[in-house]
C-alpha cells in the first residue's frame, strides 16, 4: 500500500458561464498527470459553475496515519507535532493523553505536525495558483466574458486555501483550517470544450512563462465597468490599447521593450500604420489578416474620443461598447501575429471577414 494523501480544492466560479451548457462540464489533466482540473456546473443550468483540483502527492507512513486519526477525529503524536498532550482549556480537557478529540472541538491547521504543514501549503497552494491560471488562460484563449477575479477567497492571498484530503477513504473530508479561518465559499462565460478547445488549451498551458497578458485584463475590467461607467470604461480600454501595442513592441524587438514602455508613446495609430507593418514585413498572418490600415484610422478616432474625455470631459460618440469591441480586436490580432492561431476565432466579422481568417 502506498503512502498517498489526496487533495481536493473546491470554489465557486464567479460571474462565468458555459456557453453553449456543457453538462458533462470541462476536464483538463497536467501533462505531468500530477493534478485534474474540473468544471461543472452544479444545477441543470450553464451557470453556478464549481471548480475542483485534485492532487496527489506521496507522504511518509506516520503522516498517513496521522491525517487518518485526524478523520477519526483523533490526534496521534508525532516527532514533529507541535501539541502536547492533554489539551486543556482550563479544567476542561479537549484532547486526552490518548488523543481522543472532545465533539465540538477542531483541530487547526498549526497542530498539525510540521512537516505535513509543508507539504499542504506547498501543494494547495500550487493547487490554487494552477486554477486561476487555468481559468486565466481559458477565457484568453476564448474570449470568455467574466471578472478578473473568479475566485475572490483564493486570490486573498490566504497562506492556506480551505481544502479536503483523504487517503484510501472513498469520501474526501476537510482538512483543519488555519486558525480564525471563516470557511465561506463566493456564490456565483461562455466557455466551450470541444476538442480543438482543448488542443489549443494543451498547448497554451504547456508554453513556460504563458499568462494572460496585462492588456486583456485591462479589456475586461473595462467590459465590467462599461453599464454602470462608461467614461471609466473608455479610459480602461484605451489603457488596455496602450499596453497591449507596448507590450506587443517588446517582444518584437527586446532591445527597445524598455523604451517602448517608458518614453512617451507616439499617436497608437501612427504605430499601427506605419511602425507594425515594418515588425511583421515577412510574416505571414499579418499580410493574411492585413487589418492594420484600417484598425489604424479607428483607432485615430478612439483616440481623439479618450483625450477629449481626459482633457476637456467631453463625452462623444460611438458608444463606449464599440470602442471595447475595437481593442479586443486589436489584442486577438496582436496574439494571431505572436503565433496564437486560436486568437483568430475571436476576432470579429466587422474588422475580419472569414475570407481574412
Amino acid at each position: 500500500m502506498r503512502n498517498r494523501l489526496q487533495f481536493l480544492l473546491c470554489s465557486d466560479v464567479t460571474g462565468y458561464t458555459f456557453n453553449p451548457h456543457l453538462p458533462e462540464g470541462i476536464e483538463f489533466t497536467f501533462p505531468d498527470q500530477s493534478s485534474v482540473i474540473r468544471l461543472k456546473a452544479k444545477t441543470d443550468g450553464h451557470r453556478d459553475i464549481e471548480a475542483k483540483v485534485t492532487a496527489v502527492r506521496d507522504i511518509s507512513s506516520d503522516y498517513r496515519s496521522f491525517v487518518e486519526n485526524i478523520i477519526e477525529k483523533k490526534y496521534l503524536v508525532l516527532s514533529d507535532c507541535p501539541l502536547v498532550l492533554p489539551v486543556l482549556d482550563g479544567d476542561k480537557e479537549l484532547v486526552s493523553v490518548a488523543g481522543e478529540v472532545v465533539p465540538g472541538y477542531s483541530i487547526t491547521f498549526d497542530m498539525l505536525p510540521l512537516g505535513l504543514q509543508r507539504v499542504c501549503q506547498e501543494v494547495t497552494s500550487s493547487m490554487a495558483e494552477s486554477l486561476v491560471r487555468f481559468l486565466s488562460l481559458l477565457r484568453w484563449q476564448q474570449n470568455a466574458s467574466g471578472p478578473h477575479a473568479a475566485f475572490p477567497h483564493l486570490q486573498a492571498g490566504q497562506a492556506v486555501p480551505v481544502f479536503f484530503w483523504k487517503t484510501e477513504h472513498e469520501n474526501c473530508y476537510l482538512a483543519p483550517l488555519p486558525r480564525n479561518q471563516v470557511l465561506s465559499v463566493s456564490s456565483s462565460g461562455g466557455m466551450r470544450w470541444e476538442e480543438r478547445h482543448r488542443v489549443a488549451f494543451g498547448g497554451l498551458w504547456s508554453e513556460a512563462g504563458a499568462a494572460e497578458p496585462l492588456a486583456h485584463e485591462l479589456l475586461r475590467e473595462a467590459k465590467l465597468a462599461s453599464n454602470e461607467n462608461p467614461r471609466s470604461a473608455l479610459l480602461m480600454a484605451y489603457s488596455a490599447l496602450e499596453v497591449g501595442i507596448k507590450q506587443h513592441i517588446g517582444k518584437m524587438v527586446p532591445d527597445a521593450a524598455w523604451l517602448a514602455e517608458n518614453a512617451p508613446t507616439p499617436p497608437l495609430d501612427k504605430i499601427f500604420r506605419d511602425y507594425l507593418p515594418k515588425l511583421h514585413v515577412e510574416s505571414a498572418v499579418f499580410a493574411e489578416l492585413n487589418g492594420s490600415n484600417g484598425l489604424a484610422k479607428e483607432i485615430g478616432e478612439f483616440t481623439k474620443a479618450r483625450n477629449a474625455l481626459a482633457h476637456r470631459g467631453e463625452n462623444g460618440s460611438p458608444p463606449v461598447h464599440e470602442y471595447i469591441e475595437l481593442v479586443s480586436d486589436v489584442l486577438y490580432f496582436i496574439d494571431a501575429l505572436e503565433g496564437r492561431a486560436w486568437a483568430r476565432d475571436h476576432l470579429s466579422r466587422k474588422r475580419f471577414p472569414p475570407t481574412t481568417q
